[in-house]
């Protein structure tokens, strides 16, 4: 049986809002058994961990209404038509933690839920910073920018206290750059 063998014979748009649709999809599997499943389409996004000379990295406060509650993460975005996931992730840079970077090294691409949605998230870490003396902020968001040690921030992973993935994997994939021989920030 040939995995890759997936045929979509029907896809059905249940919801189109600001940020996301959803879709419920007819699909024929490998073994001919018809499915139904539902897929969320959001816009792809980036985020970045902004680790600065001194080893301090400039993370963000803001409540999530699906988690309900105030979380502790990189600075994100989601990227507007027409720019790159660099584009934006310079312009969430400066929107949300007021630096740019002059490196951007990107660490991965990943589907942050790949079971049912269609996202995917760049990773990057953000070095040579900085300040932005009049950042741009986004009106529609309520952020408080938090800088840590980064091995204060690795310490709060090992605890349990990060809990949304793009920071996990970006602090843990830093944590083992950091582990390889000539890395500097």
């Amino acid at each position: 049986m040939n995995l890759e063998q997936h045929e979509t014979l029907h896809i059905e748009e249940i919801y189109r809002g600001k940020y996301l649709a959803l879709q419920r999809q007819t699909i024929r599997l490998p073994n001919e058994r018809v499915v139904l499943r539902e897929v969320v389409i959001p816009p792809d996004a980036v985020a970045m961990l902004p680790l600065d000379s001194r080893g301090l990295v400039y993370m963000i406060r803001q409540y999530r209404p699906a988690a309900k509650k105030v979380l502790l993460e990189i600075p994100a975005g989601i990227l507007d038509p027409g720019e790159s996931p660099e584009e934006t992730a310079q312009r969430e840079l400066i929107e949300e933690v007021g630096k740019s970077a002059a490196t951007l090294t990107h660490l991965f691409r990943y589907y942050h839920a790949e079971g049912y949605s269609t996202g995917i998230i760049d990773l990057y870490l953000a070095t040579h910073l900085s300040d932005v003396s009049s950042p741009a902020r986004d009106t529609s968001e309520l952020l408080e920018v938090v800088s840590l040690p980064f091995q204060e921030l690795y310490e709060k992973v090992l605890r349990k206290e990060i809990v949304d993935s793009k920071s996990l994997l970006a602090i843990m994939r830093t944590a083992m750059l950091m582990k390889e021989p000539g890395f500097s920030y």
